[in-house]
């Protein structure tokens, strides 16, 4: 797991600030491997499409200094259109980001997919000060509030969808 985690986050696998894919759509972006989108296929005609410039702060600055402003296209599922049948389609080890409305941003968090039963469960590192460890919540109440969901999938084909 570890070895393909660092071939996700960083092109060729080598680990330094300039190769590190810092957004989350950095992931599927280009030759990534295996990692494809399955956003669009998971949303079942509900997910909307949004161009991002992703590390341009609305004031003009970057989110991450010496790094570029790349134009993204991306797709998100609103939150309101997420059901029990769209949830149907989402598979255990799922990578789910959270989608960000914010210039520049493409999501606030991330997590994996975790189905236990019929629950569906956020595995992601909680930043809240008096937790800061991996937890699992479960995915509907963790959405409550949220604007929307980006789905990323493994796949033996490596090719975007």
């Amino acid at each position: 797991f570890a070895e393909q985690l660092r071939e996700v986050r960083y092109r060729a696998g080598r680990v330094s600030y300039l190769s590190r894919r810092h957004f989350f759509s950095d992931w599927v972006a280009g030759d990534t491997g295996p990692i494809v989108d399955v956003t669009a296929a998971v949303g079942q005609g509900k997910a909307q499409t949004v161009v991002k410039q992703l590390n341009l702060k609305a004031d003009g600055r970057h989110w991450l200094p010496g790094l570029p402003v790349v134009p993204r296209e991306m797709s998100y599922i609103p939150v309101a259109a997420i059901d029990r049948r769209l949830l149907a389609a989402l598979q255990p080890g799922d990578y789910l980001g959270i989608y960000s409305p914010q210039a520049g941003l493409d999501v606030s968090h991330t997590g994996v997919l975790v189905k236990e039963g019929e629950r569906f469960l956020l595995r992601h590192a909680s930043s809240l000060m008096d937790v800061r460890r991996v937890v699992d919540d479960d995915l509907l109440e963790y959405l409550q509030g949220k604007p929307g969901l980006v789905v990323y999938r493994v796949s033996d084909r490596g090719h975007a969808n």
